[in-house]
């Protein structure tokens, strides 16, 4: 009986240090996949009389990108809002993340124009938020993109981060343009 005793309680150790062992192996296979949560919005408008303005948001989620635009301001009540959702497969996700990473817009900046002239003006504004959160034992961090100016801002142009984060929002329309070719990127700069 003693010796019966002694095998359970030897084998309940096993059990334990098993469990124990595929817990960390678990967690370590967690480790490595991470989630892409990304929101693009861009808005496009003008400072007049008739002032107007359009908001294209792009977000990743999981598996879905999902397109929305709005309008407002003058004008802007005979056009109804846009929704559309497009899949994304492992590859576009992953794309997407070596994107993040290799044009370095994994980070907060701030890049601003200001306007010259006095008046009516046309202007845009672009506001990237990424985050990669691997497992919530790590934390996630939000990086965040803010671009604005003038729609005849030239200097803008030549600047890394406004060419990087245009390389970015023209894979997303990549993804788009699979399915519906005719939905095409706002010009942010003339």
């Amino acid at each position: 009986m003693e010796k019966l005793k002694e095998l359970i309680r030897l084998s309940g150790r096993s059990v334990i240090a098993l469990l124990l062992a595929l817990g960390v192996s678990a967690a370590v296979g967690k480790v490595s996949k991470e989630e892409l949560h990304l929101t693009v919005t861009m808005v496009t408008g003008e400072h007049s009389r008739d002032s107007n303005s359009t908001t294209t948001t792009l977000t990743v989620e999981r598996d879905t990108l999902v397109y929305e635009q709005s309008r407002h301001g003058a004008h802007s009540g005979s056009r109804k809002p846009v929704k559309r959702e497009y899949k994304l497969t492992s590859e576009d996700r992953a794309a997407l993340t070596k994107v993040l990473r290799e044009k370095n817009l994994l980070g907060s900046k701030t890049v601003s124009a200001l306007p010259l002239e006095q008046g009516p003006q046309s202007y845009f504004s672009l506001v990237i938020h990424a985050r990669l959160n691997r497992t919530q034992a790590f934390g996630e961090k939000e990086h965040s993109i803010t671009i604005s100016g003038p729609r005849n801002g030239a200097k803008l142009k030549a600047n890394q981060t406004y060419r990087d984060s245009i390389y970015l929002i023209e894979q997303l329309y990549k993804i788009i343009n699979r399915t519906e070719p005719d939905v095409s990127m706002p010009q942010l700069l003339n």
